[in-house]
């Protein structure tokens, strides 16, 4: 029936037609009754699974609609050149037909702490350092600094003892420990219960809901045991006490003992087992991993007393790893000002010798020369004092191991209960290299000033005063960058530093020939005798130059350039240009890249810090570096001299040889 008035027109009819079945087969909830007459015009709501052209990918979509007309909705999935899937959407990867660059989070470990990286992916480049807060702490305090800067050693009192000896551990905090674990059963009572403590000597009691008597019957289901796979009820805790770690989780003395190595820094009774004595110190922390923890959840026990002289030993090779990553870093950065400051140097001289030229520098005093030339210094003598700080930095006693060195040796000296042989610092840990590094820089630097003021006080238009100033400064100095030389080349030659040597070589001719030419400068005569012998013992010099290039080509070949300049300055030359070769550059841009962010490394027989699988995809690929590192490729592994696979942890590291 029409529901309107009799004066209104009818029009279609408005009522609701419930459960009404569509062409499509689907049934509409409701239809109004004026569509009836032709239901292919009413639109499905219904749900329906559809398939999208094209990427294949399931999509629900209303029955009504086209695919043709929706975007998919799915992530892209893609698999990506970096190894990742792309989290696009898919729509936009078919619509531009591009991928763009992968914004997964990279997700690689950090080698001198337990975060990952964070940042988008960058399969190509290596991880900047982890900027977190520093994951490690003592007893006494947290190291307040970020993952990536070396952890400064503690130096309280260690204080580590228990009831069944009277000795006490004497040693600074930062120290491994000097006294022997005990294997005993605790024999203190918990506190509310007050049944006997189930753990093992030495170690802070558990919570009383972990006592054997009192426990609930899921904690004694607990596997505690992995030599005989035993629960926490069965066990003979008098025997084989549990220690209770930070994380929750616990287990018998001699599973964790096994996991911990314990034997392998302790020296053992052969027929009881017992533990006797520490041995030497040794490297603990091989291939950039982290220090071993919980076997369940890997949290490092760092607050376990009995493996105090394990992870302290682990503690002091992370944070070897961490100077030696932060001390790259500063190279890389210094090698990039020197580069600047010598590109700069030309021009500077072209405009400072235009403003002291005779005509123009007659109308001004003393003072004015005085403080234009340390104006035009100023630079120069800034960077050389960046470069000889970041030296003192990376010394001997700033490293590590240095440092925990100095605290003990104060240690010894305030009491009479430590015994000098308690802890023998092993010279081999010591990193030399990045002081060697940052010597040659200062030789680097150092050529470059001076060859810069001869150039200026050997041009004759150029104020008197001006000339006569830089040519006394460069007779100051010349003596003792070349006495420098000399210490350099000793010292890497005999921590086989071969790079190192060689560039010192190379400085030390230069300055040889620059102190020859200022001698003349300076109207001395020069003996031909001693002329000839300095040539004679700079060409020996460089000849050696050479034969080292010649023994580690992959390694040293950017220095021949280098050492064709100087040769040809010894033969007579009188020109000496700063352009850095692209071969130079690209070398400095791996030395930058080699120990940042994430990526396994080692050391070689000589205790310098590598990463092989630099060497193994390098495109000058040097059989003497792998020679020198004591690395060979066998079955697709890396296996070192002794022939095990110490290496195998290199995972997700490029294995091609």
């Amino acid at each position: 029936m029409c529901s309107r008035k009799c004066n209104a027109l009818c029009g279609e009819c408005p009522e609701k037609v419930p459960d009404v079945v569509l062409p499509c087969g689907h049934t509409a909830k409701e239809v109004e009754c004026q569509h009836m007459g032709n239901l292919t015009g009413v639109k499905c709501e219904q749900p329906v699974a559809r398939e999208m052209p094209g990427c294949g990918h399931n999509i629900t979509i209303r029955c009504r609609e086209s695919t043709n007309d929706i975007r998919c909705s799915h992530l892209c999935d893609s698999l990506l050149p970096c190894g990742h899937s792309c989290r696009k959407p898919c729509w936009r990867c078919r619509q531009i037909d591009d991928h763009g660059s992968c914004n997964i989070p990279c997700g690689r470990l950090f080698t001198t702490c337990s975060h990952t990286c964070d940042q988008p992916c960058h399969s190509s480049t290596p991880c900047s350092p982890c900027n977190r807060p520093c994951e490690v702490r003592c007893k006494h305090s947290r190291c307040p600094k970020t993952c990536s800067d070396p952890c400064p050693p503690c130096a309280e009192k260690c204080g580590w003892n228990c009831g069944h000896r009277r000795d006490r551990c004497s040693m600074p905090c930062a120290v491994p420990c000097d006294i022997i674990p005990c294997d005993r059963r605790c024999e203190k009572k918990l506190a509310a219960c007050g049944h006997q403590c189930p753990g093992v000597c030495g170690e802070q009691c558990p919570d009383s809901k972990f006592c054997r008597i009192c426990c609930a019957p899921d904690i004694l289901e607990q596997n505690v045991d992995f030599i005989m796979f035993e629960k926490y009820g069965q066990i003979e805790i008098d025997e084989n006490p549990l220690i209770f770690l930070s994380c929750g989780h616990f287990y018998t003395v001699s599973s964790l003992d096994g996991i911990m190595e314990l034997t392998q820094h302790y020296v053992t009774d052969s027929r009881t087992g017992k533990i006797v004595r520490p041995k030497l110190s040794q490297r603990v922390v091989a291939s950039g991993s982290a220090p071993k923890g919980c076997p369940e959840c890997r949290m490092p026990l760092r607050n376990i007393d009995r493996y105090n002289r394990i992870v302290k030993k682990a503690l002091l090779d992370e944070a070897t790893r961490r100077f030696v990553a932060q001390a790259n870093s500063r190279c890389a950065e210094l090698v990039e000002e020197i580069q600047k400051r010598e590109t700069k140097i030309e021009g500077e001289r072209r405009e400072f010798m235009l403003e002291w030229s005779q005509a123009v520098g007659e109308s001004r005093d003393l003072d004015q020369v005085k403080s234009s030339l340390k104006a035009y210094q100023a630079e120069g003598t800034r960077l050389q004092t960046r470069i000889s700080k970041f030296t003192k930095s990376v010394a001997k006693t700033e490293q590590p191991f240095g440092r925990v060195n100095s605290i003990f040796a104060s240690a010894v000296a305030r009491q009479r209960d430590i015994t000098t042989n308690a802890f023998e610092l092993d010279e081999s840990v010591i990193q030399t290299g990045f002081q060697f590094r940052g010597e040659c820089f200062s030789l680097r630097l150092g050529w470059a000033i001076l060859w810069d003021f001869d150039a200026i006080y050997s041009n004759n238009t150029i104020d008197s005063r001006i000339r006569s100033a830089l040519r006394s400064a460069v007779a100051t100095r010349i003596k003792g960058l070349m006495d420098r030389c000399l210490s350099l080349i000793n010292s890497s030659r005999n921590a086989k530093f071969p790079q190192q040597e060689v560039e010192a070589r190379i400085y030390h001719a230069l300055f040889s020939m620059l102190s020859l030419s200022n001698s003349r400068a300076q109207g001395k005569s020069v003996d031909e005798a001693t002329e000839t012998s300095m040539r004679l013992q700079a060409r020996e010099s460089l000849e050696k130059c050479e034969t080292l290039c010649s023994q580690y080509p992959g390694t040293l070949a950017y220095l021949k350039d280098d050492t064709e300049k100087a040769k040809r300055l010894v033969n007579g030359g009188t020109f000496y240009s700063f352009v850095t070769t692209e071969e130079k550059r690209e070398v400095y841009r791996a030395m930058a890249r080699q120990f940042s962010g994430t990526g396994h490394w080692y050391y070689c027989r000589n205790n310098h810090p590598v990463r092989p699988s630099r060497f193994m995809t390098s495109r000058k690929l040097d059989p003497k570096v792998l020679t020198t590192i004591e690395i060979t490729v066998h079955g697709g592994r890396l296996w070192n001299a002794n022939g095990r696979s110490s290496m195998s942890a290199m995972r997700g590291a490029d294995r091609r040889p």
